[in-house]
């Protein structure tokens, strides 16, 4: 299964379905896929704030890689 979306952070992070996104001025966000096979993001501390992954990283650029909810098989670990 490829896990990537081809989408970089604005420092040019790779960013995968699963990973953990973070940033000092805003809350962490998981990368997800939406219905329609679209990367999103949903904020970890709040379910119903989605976006999508391209707008939301384009707004943020101190955010970072840092973490994946995924296992090395790619199986949720939350």
């Amino acid at each position: 299964m490829d896990i990537s979306t081809d989408i970089q952070t604005l420092k040019g992070e790779e960013i995968k379905f699963g990973d953990i996104l973070s940033s000092p001025t805003t809350h962490d966000v998981v990368v997800l896929i939406d219905v329609n096979t679209e990367p999103i993001v949903q904020v970890l501390d709040h379910k119903d704030y989605i976006f999508t992954l391209k707008s939301f990283v384009s707004k943020w650029p101190a955010l970072s890689v840092t973490g994946s909810i995924l296992t090395k098989d790619h199986s949720k670990i939350l």
